[in-house]
């Protein structure tokens, strides 16, 4: 059999549907009010639309400058990969990415045919702090505003101690403030686990949320309609009259959240391109994650959109206490000690004798 991977229709547009371009707004309105030295996280379920949200967003915030005519960046985007040892997210490593990032003249250095092995050899030998303190003045000569760390929830790959994510998360705040830019966090949920243990961040951020699709009407409806946007590229057998009519199975195998709508999708147009026929119905059961992938999806999701409703709740369950710890001192004030008289002075001539007064 030929197999000719242009063939296989790809699934990989943009659906600007309601919720991108929600949170797109957002996220630019609060970006261009935001201040320097403060955080914005964009945060949702995995493959949702992140990584995209961040990379338009950054395009949009650059503007009309020419990083090669002026020298200048206005964004900055950099993604935090767990490239250390076993997996681990490697402070080090971030930072060597980030100096690629912002384009620093290390990275020039050299003939053209070693210039990779100088400037490993040349990082390699420079200390952390040192090549900190490279990007910290290349963020302030290029002018940087924005600096966008994508994929930031690898960082709870960090070590403990000195290189515990938060403590790392408290570092890229420290080189916010000192070069003067924008720290944007995109990530997904496990994000928010990492935040929470650092009042430094909380303190100053900014949260903006880009959640799946729930089950009510409202939101099925829009699924709905990017389950037909799809429907007009991949190629269905004759047996499956419409895509969308099957948005039950669809929801229930993805939560609700596009970008596993599209990989589902995907891979079920792989197979049944090797099958030589359109997608069947079981296809598509074929290509569905697996119970247990659903299994752990799900509670990714559910414990991440339990964390930001609990950052309303535990702010008012706070203040409500503090209120009536206060109510319950002023009530303790007025209560008189066991088996200890509270005295009341009579005024003269009007006492009154008690039983066991003498007559």
């Amino acid at each position: 059999m030929h197999f000719n991977i242009s063939d296989i229709p790809s699934l990989d547009i943009k659906i600007k549907h309601r919720n991108w371009r929600l949170a797109y707004a957002e996220a630019f309105s609060i970006l261009s009010i935001a201040q320097p030295g403060e955080v914005v996280c964009i945060t949702g379920p995995s493959r949702v639309g992140k990584s995209r949200l961040a990379k338009e967003l950054s395009v949009l915030l650059e503007g009309e400058n020419k990083f090669e005519e002026t020298g200048l960046m206005n964004t900055v985007m950099v993604e935090a990969a767990n490239s250390g040892q076993h997996g681990a997210f490697s402070t080090k490593a971030f930072i060597q990415r980030l100096l690629g990032a912002v384009h620093h003249p290390i990275l020039s250095m050299g003939d053209a045919a070693i210039n990779d092995l100088f400037v490993v050899h040349k990082m390699d030998k420079s200390t952390e702090s040192t090549l900190r303190l490279a990007v910290e003045r290349a963020l302030i000569a290029r002018k940087v505003r924005y600096l966008i760390i994508d994929e930031a929830q690898h960082v709870r790959y960090a070590t403990r101690g000195a290189q515990a994510p938060h403590a790392v998360m408290d570092s890229w705040k420290c080189l916010a403030e000192s070069a003067g830019v924008i720290l944007v966090m995109v990530g997904a949920y496990p994000i928010l686990d990492v935040i929470r243990k650092s009042p430094h961040l909380i303190g100053r951020k900014h949260q903006i949320h880009m959640p799946r699709y729930s089950h009510d009407d409202e939101d099925l409806q829009e699924f709905v309609s990017i389950i037909k946007s799809y429907e007009e590229i991949i190629e269905l057998d004759k047996s499956i009259s419409s895509l969308w009519q099957n948005y039950e199975m669809l929801y229930e195998g993805t939560f609700g959240c596009i970008g596993l709508l599209r990989a589902w999708l995907t891979r079920a147009s792989a197979f049944a391109y090797a099958n030589g026929s359109g997608i069947t119905m079981d296809i598509l059961k074929k290509s569905m994650l697996s119970e247990s992938d659903r299994k752990e999806v799900k509670a990714e999701i559910l414990e991440g959109e339990n964390l930001l409703s609990n950052n309303v709740v535990d702010i008012f369950s706070k203040v409500s206490i503090k209120e009536k710890n206060s109510t319950c001192k002023e009530k303790i004030k007025n209560i008189v000690k066991p088996f200890q008289r509270k005295p009341k002075r009579m005024k003269p001539g009007h006492r009154t004798k008690g039983p066991d007064d003498d007559s």
